[in-house]
């Protein structure tokens, strides 16, 4: 170091650590100024790790899950279809409206004998069928554009009256059951048994249903 007469004096190291501090600073300054870029690279092999804490390296394909999907819901609509009524199932002819006035009025019911009772029940159960397969599954009147609001209404009412239940499988075949053993009881006391039925009685029953509750499609 120089002094003022230009004499070399000796540095003490206090005087050293300055400069020194001084050059780096200097030196710092010449290097160019930071841009702060920063980019996040994530690997292409980085493990997915499942719900059970096992990794899981095979990504599957994306359309291989939309056609599994596809197929469970298909599944589950079959189901539902087959859950629905014989006359849905099969498509048979259905009525553009429902008569609720065949219905003996409410208030009656503790009058009517057991018979009558049966009767009514059995009613109550065909409504509330065809309400639940008109509302699910429309019949259009084709002199209507769209199902009348009002019959909407009724038939929404009535089930709420009257709710839908859906039974199991093992239900139904219970219920074919009861239903194959009184037909099997009627043919014995009517002493039909195998024998086919003769055509004058036949022309009798099929005369009483059709007054009564069968429908066809040309009435």
């Amino acid at each position: 170091v120089m002094d003022d007469d230009n004499q070399s004096v000796q540095s003490t190291p206090l005087v050293q650590q300055k400069i020194q501090k001084l050059q780096l600073r200097s030196s710092l300054k010449t290097l160019p100024r930071p841009k702060n870029d920063y980019e996040i690279v994530v690997q292409d092999d980085v493990e997915e790790v499942q719900e059970n804490g096992v990794s899981n390296d095979v990504v599957e394909d994306q359309g291989i899950l939309d056609e599994m999907k596809q197929l469970e819901l298909e599944e589950k609509r079959k189901r539902e279809f087959a859950a629905r009524s014989q006359v849905v199932q099969r498509d048979l002819p259905r009525p553009y409206e429902i008569n609720f006035n065949f219905l003996r009025p409410s208030s009656d019911f503790n009058q009517l004998n057991d018979y009558q009772k049966a009767d009514e029940l059995i009613k109550i159960e065909l409504l509330t069928m065809q309400c639940y397969d008109n509302l699910k599954n429309p019949v259009i009147n084709p002199m209507k554009r769209s199902q009348d609001q009002t019959d909407t209404k009724l038939m929404k009412e009535f089930l709420e009256k009257h709710p839908y239940t859906e039974f199991d499988e093992n239900d139904k075949k219970i219920a074919e059951q009861l239903i194959q053993d009184e037909m099997n009881n009627i043919k014995k006391q009517m002493g039909h048994d195998e024998k086919p039925l003769p055509f004058n009685v036949y022309v009798q029953v099929w005369e009483e249903c059709l007054d009564q509750i069968l429908y066809l499609p040309s009435q």
